[in-house]
């Protein structure tokens, strides 16, 4: 486990033990994140807000979802989140069967934003 997925996986264990992941278009994805976040609400809810940084891949459209997922990296390492987590374990359980082998699902909005520690962008 790097050492990125450790301070994650306890990050998100100490807001509730949640692990997500979601898709959105990026913000600011900078290179000190070793992993890509993405936001998997629609664009409406994502325009509305969402965590700095993510990137916004709408799992409900599932041709933009299939065509994103050809295009990632699966030896990358993804953090999704959405507005429960439901959509995000989704997203998760899809990239795993398709060979991603380092997928997070960080539950909510919040709970993503709070474990990651990054602000949420509003409007």
């Amino acid at each position: 486990m790097t050492r990125t997925r450790r301070r994650l996986a306890a990050l998100l264990l100490a807001c509730g033990g949640f692990v997500v992941s979601g898709c959105a278009a990026p913000d600011d994805i900078s290179e000190a994140y070793a992993y890509v976040l993405i936001d998997v609400r629609t664009p409406e809810e994502f325009a509305e807000a969402h965590v700095v940084g993510a990137l916004n891949v709408d799992w409900a459209d599932a041709a933009e979802f299939a065509a994103w997922a050809d295009s990632a990296d699966p030896q990358g390492e993804y953090v999704l989140y959405c507005r429960t987590g439901r959509r995000a374990a989704e997203a998760k359980a899809y990239l795993e069967a398709r060979g991603f082998g380092s997928v997070l699902n960080a539950g909510s909005l919040a709970q993503a934003a709070a474990a990651l520690e990054r602000e949420i962008a509003t409007g």
